[in-house]
């Protein structure tokens, strides 16, 4: 009987190990065909200095951009780049990748320069735009293609991307190649190709701009776009005048109609960030514009006057003056933030200081409440000068209490 179970457990184990076998047999035949057809797909891939596509968009990822031993990976971005069978934003990549990688890949200008003429309806997947692109990104070293760039940014057939990038290019070449900034220059006065005149000068102003006091002969151009009636190509214009800086300060009366006459803020603004870095030229008209009643022209000329190092006597003075007798809160804090933290100061120093914390704007009190962190050597005297006012006065007591712990954080005043 016993025999008989055991037989019969051994004939149901043998059963199912070949219920099994034949299990198995029937899974494992497709995903062995699977797996066979994955390492013949993966076999048959085009590989590029002996790795596929994948494979370099992992490499890309994880490559550094400062490891001395870069150059070794160009040859197989150079093909990638080469390769038209390779989908469009496979190549870009691999040429933008060229372009980061500075002087190790400079063999690679070459194939980008041939890549410029390769023009295409669509602007996403034009080999000319990614390899101006490229080629921007590489700098003084891809001076040699700015011949073929300048073609490029005139073309009547490239699109306005590939022009835009071409320009882009041209500013980052700059003053290393003598064709370079006078093309710029000259897009300020007629338009690339079929595109619109304010897009391509206003392109040419972010250019000059990057390159700075280089692109000194641009002035002339830059003051004649201050008439234009295109409030961002004047904001543009001034910006570039800015970058030119001391070079520019022929251009500072042209610049200073703009901030006292151009009603866009935006286009004032620039012109008041111009001044700054132009020089000292019109320190007598910004002094006398002190005097007026627009407080927003007048705290504009504050900043102009504080920002220039080292301050000369008269504008030391005007300064002095607009924080001691200002009747506006803003104008008066203006002037006491450009002074700050200059030791040498009086009562009247004091009680500016105090007139602005209790002041009836909020932003002008919570702005004095800042200035009064700020490091000082003069902290105790005006300590000094709160607390004695913290107990004449129940008014502002919350307020010159804050003060106070701006001025000294370890302690706890006006307990």
């Amino acid at each position: 009987m016993g025999r008989s179970n055991t037989s019969q457990c051994c004939f149901k184990t043998r059963q199912g190990r070949g219920v099994l076998r034949r299990c198995l047999c029937r899974t494992a035949v497709p995903v062995l065909l699977v797996i066979l057809c994955s390492v013949r797909v993966h076999a048959d891939e085009k590989t590029y200095d002996g790795k596929t596509l994948s494979e370099w968009r992992q490499q890309i990822q994880r490559l550094d951009f400062t490891d001395p031993s870069r150059g070794k990976y160009v040859p197989g971005l150079m093909a990638i780049v080469a390769d038209p069978e390779v989908p469009w934003y496979s190549r870009r990549q691999a040429a933008l990748t060229l372009g980061r990688m500075g002087d190790a890949a400079e063999p690679a200008i070459p194939l980008l320069e041939s890549l410029l003429s390769n023009e295409e309806p669509d602007a996403a997947t034009c080999p000319q735009s990614w390899a101006a692109k490229a080629l921007g990104l590489m700098g003084s070293l891809a001076a040699p293609t700015t011949e073929t760039l300048v073609n490029v940014m005139w073309s009547n057939s490239a699109g306005d991307l590939a022009r835009l990038s071409a320009v882009d290019a041209l500013s980052r070449i700059g003053s290393a190649h003598p064709q370079a900034i006078p093309a710029l220059i000259e897009l300020l006065d007629r338009p690339a190709g079929q595109s619109d005149f304010q897009l391509t000068r206003s392109a040419a102003c972010e250019a000059i701009k990057f390159i700075g006091p280089a692109a000194s002969p641009a002035i002339p151009r830059l003051l004649r776009l201050l008439e234009s009636t295109d409030d961002t190509l004047r904001r543009l214009a001034l910006e570039a005048l800015g970058s030119i800086g001391p070079a520019a300060d022929f251009a500072a009366p042209g610049v200073f109609d703009a901030l006292t006459l151009d009603e866009d803020p935006a286009v004032a603004d620039a012109a008041e960030a111009a001044l700054k870095r132009m020089g000292h030229a019109l320190e007598p008209q910004l002094v006398q514009l002190l005097a007026v009643d627009d407080e927003v022209l007048k705290r504009r000329c504050l900043r102009i006057l504080g920002s220039w190092k080292p301050r000369s006597s008269m504008s030391q003075a005007a300064i002095e003056d607009i924080a001691f007798s200002a009747t506006d809160g803003g104008t008066r804090l203006e002037a006491l933030t450009i002074l700050w933290p200059d030791p040498q100061r009086d009562a009247r120093w004091h009680d500016s200081l105090l007139a602005c914390l209790t002041d009836e704007d909020r932003d002008v009190r919570l702005r004095t409440l800042r200035l009064l962190a700020q490091p000082s050597p003069n902290t105790s005297a005006l300590a000094a000068r709160l607390e004695q006012e913290l107990q004449q006065t129940d008014a502002e007591r919350e307020l010159l209490i804050r003060a106070l712990n701006a001025l000294r954080p370890d302690e706890s005043p006006g307990k």
